[in-house]
């Protein structure tokens, strides 16, 4: 995960670099501080349910989400009023790093748990063979 959110950053340093914009650095840093910390809040939310069913852990991810919104903004807010950073570039820096943080998540999560088809079975929205509708079923 980090790995990828550092290649993200070196990106955004390269733009800074080719678009010669020195005022565009504090918005850089704005913008990764926000993802990072937005990564530790997001990633305490969901590692507790990585051995739980699958319903568990899509609801903790969907938190999650919200949190990590939430502490992106936050931040991003507190860097353009109160510590005068310019407002386009450290909106953007931050939602550049946010999408690839929800990718890096995302596929970390998938790593970790596996396919969702391995899931299946362990959700309540399982088909149950117990079911007068199940077509195996014998009638009598």
């Amino acid at each position: 995960m980090a790995g990828g959110l550092a290649a993200v950053v070196a990106t955004g340093a390269a733009v800074v670099a080719v678009a010669n914009q020195p005022s565009w650095w504090p918005a850089l840093g704005a913008g990764a501080l926000a993802a990072v910390a937005s990564l530790i809040v997001s990633v305490a939310i969901v590692l507790p349910t990585l051995g739980r069913d699958a319903a568990t852990l899509a609801g903790a991810f969907m938190i999650a989400g919200i949190v990590r919104t939430a502490v992106v903004g936050l931040i991003v807010v507190v860097a353009i009023k109160a510590g005068g950073y310019p407002m386009n570039p450290t909106l953007g820096f931050a939602g550049l790093f946010y999408a690839a943080l929800v990718a890096i998540e995302g596929a970390a999560i998938w790593t970790l748990v596996g396919r969702p088809t391995t899931l299946a079975a362990s959700t309540t929205l399982a088909p149950s063979t117990s079911s007068p509708l199940h077509p195996t079923r014998d009638r009598a």
